[in-house]
């Protein structure tokens, strides 16, 4: 399609036409939908060169435009803590999308946009307006936007004592079927023990007939047998 001279005059192009083959993101902008409505954009916009064997190369500016609606439905579903939110910078570090963008217009809402000026990638924590916030900072390649991740640190910290509570219960619980599960076994084992134990004592007072019911525990099984064994030969020994 023909550029119009206001066309030649707007950044998505003037960018594109100067960019010397680099890919630039401009906006957010209005624009004409294909609906027929007036919405905001934003305009990806390339110099190309184009051409066959029969012609000569020409040159012409490639542009798509994104629906803005996007980029808005990404950071809405962001969840960052009750008071967390995400908004995007250009690289010139001005504001593309933000949450509270009517309410910074009216002068009603400051972002802290100085201290985010001093960070490409990262995460830090800082002062402003009162409140104690972290920031996460990531850096989108090529288009050098900026993805601004804003929380506050004492819901974080709730958030952190509430999961610490959880913790807690979970690991008071374990440690309690721990204890149940230990004397459980512990009955299991020391049980027939004592079974055995009784049978030796019967054998101390001359009473030879031992009846030990089978164990399943190997070490007490085993006992158990030498038990037998050692009963059955003194009684031939008593015979003889």
């Amino acid at each position: 399609p023909s550029i119009t001279p206001a066309s030649r005059d707007e950044l998505w192009f003037s960018r594109a036409v100067k960019g010397e083959g680099d890919f630039f993101f401009t906006g957010p902008r209005l624009q004409t939908l294909p609906s027929g409505q007036t919405g905001l954009v934003i305009t990806f916009s390339q110099l190309i060169s184009y051409g066959d064997m029969n012609r000569a190369t020409s040159s012409a500016v490639l542009s798509i435009d994104l629906n803005f609606n996007s980029i808005r439905e990404l950071s809405e579903d962001a969840n960052l803590a009750a008071s967390g939110y995400i908004y995007f910078i250009s690289n010139d570090g001005e504001i593309i999308y933000h949450p509270n963008q009517r309410e910074i217009d009216n002068g009603e809402f400051q972002e802290d946009l100085e201290g985010v000026a001093d960070h490409v990638y990262g995460t830090y924590i800082s002062q402003f307006a009162g409140h104690e916030r972290l920031t996460v900072i990531q850096t989108v390649n090529q288009t050098r936007w900026r993805i601004v991740g804003v929380a506050m640190m004492d819901e974080i910290m709730d958030d952190l004592g509430s999961f610490q509570t959880a913790l807690l219960f979970i690991s008071a619980v374990m440690i309690i079927i721990s204890i149940i599960a230990t004397t459980i076994i512990s009955k299991h084992i020391t049980r027939p023990l004592r079974r055995l134990e009784s049978e030796m004592r019967k054998v101390e007072t001359g009473d030879f007939e031992v009846s030990l019911p089978q164990s399943h525990s190997i070490e007490v099984e085993s006992l158990s047998s030498s038990f037998r064994i050692m009963v059955a030969r003194i009684k031939v020994l008593m015979k003889r």
